[in-house]
């Protein structure tokens, strides 16, 4: 399974795999390794997390497994309970990309989806892109077009531990979220249709804080996913006509000494705390996951806009563009 590394001049590293456009690893200049997953790439094909994988054809939950479009009712797998989780039975994640371009610095990985895979319409033509800059930023690029209407959210699933992936714990990480609101669930996972207000709340990350501080908190929206498992809908200016203004989430560890700055044009982000890891399953360096090991920053569109007119919609047009751009920022 080819294995594409980036390096910008300072030294810094990034793994992409062509299985998955996965990110692999993410390593600092002093070696430091940030991001969980595998050192045989044929794990992915194994494992259930979606370590560093790009995520689509629609991320998060779908409401029962099923959206109706231009009158038309869509069947998708279900993958989570009653639910479909991060585009079905083998989304974008399990999929074999085609390199369009490559060199030390950036490269094209593209996929075509064909007409009602996993039960999506239309052929989507998806190209994901990766560039490292000598500001030591990554660069994540989602383009897409579909000859038919169709609907997509697609995000990266990278778990980050900036105290590197032998760490067991990110409780002890400072978190930032410019969000005034989140999307809350029910107890299945699928979302409200509401966008609460943080304020007085687990949720409300505008300050930095301890990831830990409040997680065990006695709040409803914790106790459904055991921490924290929810989109977040970002405030807007974040990265604007292409470049990075304001980050709209920073993580730091606890020591300060390593930082994760995040700029994105996505309306929201899915902030998971790793409440599933913990199973037993091993990874790089022979380090078993562990409970809270790492979090994920999963920019996107909020989860299941499909059936919640009130969040910014997930159809995709006949002949229009998709595209979306992430920044990672380390120092």
């Amino acid at each position: 399974m080819e294995k594409i590394t980036l390096k910008n001049k300072n030294g810094m590293q990034v793994d992409i795999l062509r299985y998955g456009a996965t990110i692999q690893a993410i390593r600092f200049p002093d070696g430091r390794d940030v991001v969980l997953g595998y050192d045989d790439p044929e794990s992915y094909k194994k494992g259930e997390s979606y370590f560093g994988a790009t995520v689509g054809r629609t991320a998060g939950l779908l409401y029962r497994a099923q959206f109706t479009l231009n009158g038309k009712t869509y069947h998708l797998y279900k993958n989570a309970g009653e639910e479909c989780l991060h585009g079905g039975k083998e989304g974008f994640n399990a999929k074999i990309f085609e390199v369009l371009s490559q060199d030390d610095r950036s490269v094209r990985l593209h996929y075509l989806s064909p007409d009602m895979e996993e039960g999506y319409p239309g052929n989507l033509d998806l190209t994901v892109t990766y560039t490292l800059d000598d500001d030591n930023a990554l660069w994540i690029g989602h383009d897409a077009v579909c000859d038919q209407d169709t609907i997509i959210n697609i995000t990266n699933h990278s778990y980050f531990n900036l105290d590197g992936q032998e760490s067991d714990s990110i409780l002890d990480h400072y978190l930032m979220i410019d969000a005034d609101g989140y999307c809350p669930t029910d107890a299945d996972g699928t979302a409200r249709g509401t966008i609460d207000d943080v304020t007085g709340t687990p949720m409300d990350f505008r300050t930095p804080m301890t990831i830990g501080s409040r997680i065990n908190d006695d709040f409803e929206q914790v106790h459904i996913f055991g921490g924290y498992d929810h989109s977040y809908a970002l405030n807007p200016g974040s990265l604007v006509d292409g470049k990075p203004v304001k980050p709209c989430i920073v993580v730091e560890n606890a020591d300060r000494s390593h930082r994760l700055e995040v700029f994105t044009d996505y309306p929201g982000v899915q902030f998971y705390a790793g409440n599933s890891l913990g199973d037993g399953d091993i990874g790089k360096n022979g380090k078993k996951f562990t409970y809270r090991q790492a979090l994920c920053l999963e920019t996107q569109y909020y989860s299941d806009a499909m059936h919640n007119p009130a969040f910014p919609s997930i159809v995709l047009k006949a002949g229009e563009r998709y595209g979306h751009t992430t920044v990672y920022r380390f120092a």
